[in-house]
């Protein structure tokens, strides 16, 4: 919420750029290859399950939304290995293995709270099972205000975060969804200034799960229009089948509005 006060607010003039890194954790990264979501008919890519809430961010935090996107993708960590096994239990790479799992009480404690509460997955080779997934992607697109975002997604991290760079026509903000710090930058020569922002309890998904759905139930009982909210769902959702769609044509393909 600070970083779109500060930007609509004016505080770097017009914004003109935008880079974004979804850093995806390589454990966390890796649990998607053991569940339903490296196949695409069931998650839509992980550029679609998991990018599209950075993607919504950017476009709350801008009050603006994409227009066009051209992107490339791939799956180049998560690749076949013919010396491994389609099972951890049966592989003799385990002691090299960082994806090694004994399905024992760490991985599980790792895994509920990277994951969140659902059912343990098979000990799957996250090489060798069948998937469909990209496991990277990079976009750029332009949004309705005339500013360019340049983002990538990985999963091979040593930490998760998502790391922001916003530069306009009078400063420039960055910030990390680790830290919870911004930092100011603003034209010419000023000093650059730290902004501490103060995280929501809980952790993990709870951070904002809970402030979405307080949401939710503030419009409904004081009675808003849901349009606005429903236009930015949408959106979340359309630049990542677009950039999808690209990947697969090599051309820019238009965002559309619901």
């Amino acid at each position: 919420m600070k970083l779109r006060e500060l930007v609509q607010g004016g505080a770097i003039g017009k914004p003109i750029a935008a880079i974004v890194h979804e850093a995806v954790g390589w454990f966390h990264g890796a649990t998607y290859m053991r569940r339903w979501n490296r196949f695409r008919e069931m998650s839509g890519d992980m550029l679609l399950h998991k990018g599209c809430h950075t993607l919504d961010i950017i476009n709350f935090i801008l009050g603006s939304y994409p227009t066009r996107v051209a992107a490339m993708g791939g799956t180049d960590v998560f690749t076949p290995r013919p010396e491994a096994a389609d099972y951890c239990r049966q592989c003799s790479l385990t002691d090299e293995c960082i994806y090694y799992t004994d399905q024992g009480e760490a991985y599980r404690k790792r895994f509920y709270e990277t994951a969140g509460p659902q059912v343990l997955p098979e000990d799957y080779c996250v090489y060798n099972i069948d998937k469909d997934t990209t496991d990277n992607s990079s976009l750029v697109a332009e949004f309705d205000n005339g500013m360019r975002l340049s983002y990538t997604m990985t999963m091979v991290s040593p930490r998760g975060d998502r790391r922001m760079v916003i530069i306009g026509t009078d400063g420039e903000l960055r910030t990390d969804m680790h830290s919870y710090r911004i930092e100011y930058m603003p034209l010419p020569d000023r000093d650059t200034e730290l902004i501490d922002v103060q995280p929501p309890p809980g952790w993990g998904h709870q951070h904002h799960d809970m402030a979405l759905l307080m949401h939710f139930l503030d419009r409904i009982e004081s009675g808003e229009d849901p349009e606005a909210g429903i236009q930015d769902a949408w959106m979340s959702g359309a630049i990542a089948f677009a950039a999808l769609e690209s990947m697969e044509t090599g051309e820019f393909v238009e965002v559309e509005r619901f």
